[in-house]
């Protein structure tokens, strides 16, 4: 993921500078969005295929989630499961670094191999650029 994340830096921070323009958007996934009618928030239909052409050709087609200070982009590489039984990994971009539900670690493919069955774990890449895994 981190070799990915720097072959594509340009066009995540691509797609953290629309989400910010998009005051308003909390989540773009490959078939639903919150809110759900995006016009609501200025987010026309043309700005939505942008959106998810941009998550194919990245990966990503999961989406995005804005948080709502606007100061994180989390963007869903892989998911398994729903809700409280579930597994991802994403790349964030945090504006602050801090992530107050997680703990950081130098290797999150240590935590993972753990077995640990609840993880909310960061690692560093650089900058604001995060990876983050979840497993419940």
């Amino acid at each position: 993921m981190i070799a990915h994340l720097h072959a594509h830096r340009v066009q995540f921070e691509a797609l953290v500078a629309m989400a910010h323009q998009d005051t308003g958007l909390v989540r773009i996934d490959e078939d639903w969005t919150e809110p759900g009618d995006l016009s609501s928030v200025g987010v026309r239909g043309e700005r939505l295929a942008d959106y998810r052409r941009r998550f194919k050709e990245l990966g990503i087609p999961r989406g995005i989630t804005v948080h709502a200070d606007n100061k994180q982009v989390d963007f869903l590489a892989y998911a398994r499961g729903w809700g409280p039984r579930g597994f991802s990994r994403s790349y964030v971009w945090s504006a602050s670094g801090e992530f107050p539900d997680g703990e950081i670690v130098p290797d999150l493919d240590v935590i993972q191999a753990s077995g640990r069955r609840r993880v909310w774990a960061f690692r560093h890449v650089d900058g604001p650029w995060w990876l983050h895994l979840r497993n419940d």
